[in-house]
């Protein structure tokens, strides 16, 4: 068990978290190049994503700004020096292509960007013959038109016709005007005329960086991503060296809009064996009752074509040119857990107020089980963007919670949201992203991130030793979002979760059983039907459960077949399959699903013995789901009291079990962890102290182990499990009692030297009620001096506790610093630097940023006048950014006085 003291106290340094670091307008320069990437290292961040982006100053030689055009000498040559010195520093180096987000930029033609189509529809009665004249109502290219009878608001399918021949250009001058239909013949009865139009509209990527600003690319054309990666990668590559870029990134497929791509036509007929032409109303309408089964192929093939010519030919390239993809898949339309795996690093995200405990299926659960099922051995999560809103609301006690939360859905590896690169010149707070938590340096409590960095660096250590462990699969219904939705531009991550309930999957993962999600490639190639369970790599799934499924594939019916006959417990909530997915030979596959499910699911809700294994039936999802579940397998982990609040995370390195157990919440609990092993030896280790902690109890049984632990605000531990390993329980836990409390709260001394301000206070009490310091972000020293006699140290602890910190306290005794506060609980062990006698007692705090932010006297500074001489030129171009995403407006709007600032409350030393 050596090996994992040493992990918690020598943690591996390339688990350190590594952060995304702005480069607004690349307005950089190599020596804070060099500042900063020291300050990251100084403070456990192990690596950089630079990702270049809008600009928020203009050319200012006093200051030092200047905005260098992308790919220009200068770029490149700043490139090619960060790398060089990270490298000395041991720090790694990401990319994001191109500037701003999703990928595109300057290099892409309107004819390279993603499509939109717009239907635009005639009703029309006949008989009659109609013509009609387009020009000037629609706006872009006909790609098609179709003509059918409607019949209480379905078009028939028998009735379809293609009438592309009847669409005309109409010429102006001897130039192309636009469209009209000249004597089409419509029969008797009530019909409808669409026309499909591809729109003017192209998507521009946001706020670039100088040089930067045009299309996004289209993300299913091959020819479009090849062209991309050689005009905004290979360069790069190219100029400062093969591999130098640990990871491209690419960051969420915020593609707005794009509903069709150039070759769709061709693509579908090809893949899915008919013209897609003739049932495009589909898309839109209803027709008969095919309107699923076309909805359903159009997904999968834009499916196919994106996931094969963007996502996996991303990894192809950047493989090619010596570093791995970094891929965030979320927003995109196509086969979700493929998209993540097609990464060499799969990445999640962490977006909004996500400091607790739950599932977070749209940004971090899809990419940790793509990453299992894909075998990626790191899964990368983007954290702490929006974490609290107005920004500089978040405290380091934030950051962890969340961090803790993003450990839990089975992330190893953190970036923050993030580092924004800052020159000397520029006043507090800075330059900082509009979205990001700012853990910056100019930020108050960044003197004391590294305490964070610290921790996420040795869990992270644990994080990514060994395989990770789930005995429950989620097979997702994609096939059924696909048949659901007309075409646009689908996040189907978010459909996804609200097809099955956010809430259900939270669930069952706070019962006990941790969960990967698999998809049709998982069942059909990638895992391997064994005695007991579906095998991906060592990992065996015991349970798969279908939630809200109806249309499932042919081979996917065998599949579960295969996985029931061969002991596998396959639970169905709330429907059970009974339809095929795709138009062609639907009703006779339709027929096979129904014959092999009639065969596997008793519809009466019972469960059924098939084989070694069994099917059950839920009626509804919620309830009944969790019943069914808990009586057809034990939980993994089964935590006794406060499962909302405490969860768990399961990885096996060789014979050795290995649970991550946190507490994400501000409460102290006690609970019995019912784990389900009979390993005799456990060490459980805090990550925060490196200590190992002896529980309350542990109690073995034939099949489990039950062990009492007590829990801090906020507080995880380690626990390991190995037969090499044997723990003496007995009476070794003995509760501490308080002996005596002694209330320091009076007569402190507070100076705050920046405001060259000293107060005397009949009671410590906060500062942001005193004038000077009302707007005053910083540190503010609370002194005074206490007598302790012998018989106080005879004590075996003497503990410090402050009630109420807002937000760091760094404890100096004698002017021997003790320790940093900067969680709940506030209390710290003070007895090792107490002399008897007179001891003076200093508690140096720290408060947040956000009463500098919101100082009235700070104008927004904006630039003056109609030009200036420096690039931009045009005032207008900085001071449109800097209002939206720079000045601190939304926070003076929403927080209307200064919030509470230093030591309030209590002070008391117990013994």
């Amino acid at each position: 068990m050596d090996q994992y003291l040493n992990l918690i106290k020598y943690p591996k340094l390339d688990a350190r978290g590594k952060t995304r670091w702005w480069w607004y307008g690349c307005a950089v320069t190599k020596d804070e190049i060099k500042k900063q990437l020291t300050y990251m290292n100084d403070a456990n961040i192990g690596g950089v994503e630079i990702q270049i982006t809008y600009p928020i100053n203009e050319d200012n030689e006093d200051k030092k700004i200047k905005n260098l055009p992308y790919f220009s000498p200068e770029f490149f040559d700043v490139i090619k020096y960060t790398t060089k010195k990270a490298d000395e520093l041991g720090l790694t180096v990401d990319f994001t292509l191109g500037s701003g987000w999703p990928f595109g930029g300057a290099i892409i033609t309107h004819e390279m960007s993603p499509q939109s189509v717009i239907p635009y529809q005639i009703d029309v009665y006949g008989p009659k013959k109609l013509s009609y004249d387009f020009t000037t109502k629609i706006n872009g290219k006909i790609i098609q038109t179709i003509m059918g009878k409607m019949e209480k608001g379905i078009m028939l399918e028998d009735s379809i016709v293609d009438i592309n021949n009847y669409i005309k250009t109409k010429y102006l001058f001897n130039w192309p005007w636009g469209y009209e239909i000249k004597d089409l013949h419509i029969p008797e009865g009530d019909y409808k005329i669409v026309v499909f139009v591809i729109a003017q509209y192209r998507q521009l990527i946001g706020v670039p960086a100088p040089n930067m600003s045009g299309f996004v690319i289209d993300h299913c054309r091959k020819d479009v991503s090849d062209y991309f990666f050689s005009k905004a990668g290979t360069p790069i590559v190219e100029k400062i060296g093969k591999g130098k870029i640990k990871s491209f990134f690419c960051d969420s497929i915020e593609v707005s809009g794009q509903n069709w791509t150039a070759n769709l036509f061709e693509e579908f007929k090809k893949r899915r064996g008919y013209d897609l032409a003739l049932y495009i109303y589909g898309l839109w309408g209803e027709i008969s009752a095919i309107t699923p089964y076309i909805r359903h192929d159009y997904y999968l093939t834009m499916s196919e074509l994106t996931i094969e010519n963007f996502f996996e030919n991303f990894t192809t390239w950047c493989n090619k040119n010596g570093s791995k993809s970094r891929i965030q898949a979320h927003g995109t339309w196509g086969d979700i857990l493929k998209a993540y795996g097609s990464a060499d690093i799969p990445e999640g995200e962490t977006f909004g107020e996500n400091d607790y405990l739950s599932v977070n299926t749209i940004h971090r659960r899809l990419a940790s089980s793509a990453g299992h099922i894909y075998q990626k051995s790191i899964i990368s999560n983007e954290t702490f963007t929006w974490l609290r809103t107005p920004r500089f609301l978040v405290t380091l006690e934030n950051m962890k919670a969340a961090v803790d939360a993003v450990f839990l859905d089975g992330i190893n590896l953190i970036y923050n949201h993030g580092y924004s690169y800052t020159p000397e010149t520029v006043g507090s707070p800075g330059w900082v992203f509009y979205a990001s938590t700012h853990i910056c340096h100019t930020n108050t409590w960044w003197p004391y991130y590294k305490e964070l960095g610290s921790y996420i660096q040795k869990v992270t250590s644990f994080m990514q030793i060994g395989r990770h462990v789930s005995e429950i699969a989620i097979y997702l219904p994609q096939h059924d979002v696909w048949a659901e939705n007309t075409f646009g531009d689908l996040h189907l991550a978010m459909k996804l979760e609200e097809y099955m309930g956010k809430s259900v999957v939270d669930d069952i993962n706070k019962k006990g059983y941790y969960f990967d999600y698999i998809n049709d490639e998982a069942l059909l190639d990638i895992g391997k039907v064994v005695t007991g369970g579906l095998a991906i790599c060592e990992n065996i799934y015991q349970v798969i459960i279908l939630l809200s499924v109806k249309k499932i594939p042919v081979e996917i019916a065998l599949k579960f077949k295969e996985f029931v006959i061969n002991g596998g417990t396959l639970i169905a909530a709330e429907t059970i399959p009974n339809d095929s997915c795709r138009f062609l030979d639907r009703e006779k596959n339709k027929i096979k699903i129904n014959k092999i499910i009639s065969e596997l699911f008793n519809q009466s809700g019972k469960c059924k013995k098939v084989g070694k294994g069994k099917t059950c039936f839920s009626k509804d999802k919620y309830d009944q789901l969790i019943y069914t579940l808990e009586n057809a397998i034990k939980p993994d982990v089964k935590i006794m009291k406060h499962s909302n609040k405490i969860g768990y995370v399961h990885r096996k390195d060789n014979y050795n079990d290995i649970y991550f157990v946190s507490n994400i919440s501000s409460e102290y609990l006690v609970t019995d962890i019912k784990f389900k092993t009979i390993k005799k030896g456990v060490m459980i280790i805090d990550p925060m102290n490196e200590e190992t902690v002896t529980p309350k109890t542990v109690t073995y049984n034939k099949k489990t182990t039950t062990i009492t632990l007590s829990f801090d605000p906020f507080q995880s531990y380690i626990i390991v499990f190995s037969p090499d390993y044997q723990m003496d329980i007995g009476s070794c836990y003995k509760q501490e009692e308080t002996k005596s409390i002694i209330d320091i709260s009076s007569d402190w001394t507070l100076k705050v030297s920046e405001k060259d301000f000293v107060v005397q206070m009949s009671k410590i009490k906060s500062w942001e009620s005193y004038e000077t310091l009302a707007h005053y972000s910083g540190a503010g020293y609370y002194s005074k001096s206490i007598i302790v006699t012998e018989k106080m140290l005879s004590a075996k602890k003497v503990l410090l506790e402050l009630e109420e910190v807002r937000e760091i306290a760094e404890i100096l005794i004698n002017n021997q610093l003790v320790g940093v506060l900067w969680k709940n609980p506030r209390i710290i062990d003070i007895k090792k630097e107490l002399v008897i006698g007179e001891n003076e007692v200093i508690i140096k705090v720290t408060n947040l940023l956000i009463n500098d932010a919101i100082n009235p006297e700070k104008t927004n500074n904006l630039i003056k006048g109609s030009t200036i001489t420096e690039w931009p030129y045009f005032p207008d171009v900085i001071n449109h950014i800097v209002t939206k995403r720079l000045h601190n407006n939304r926070e003076r709007k929403k927080i209307k006085k200064p919030l509470k600032s230093g030591i309030d409350g209590s002070v008391k030393i117990k013994f």
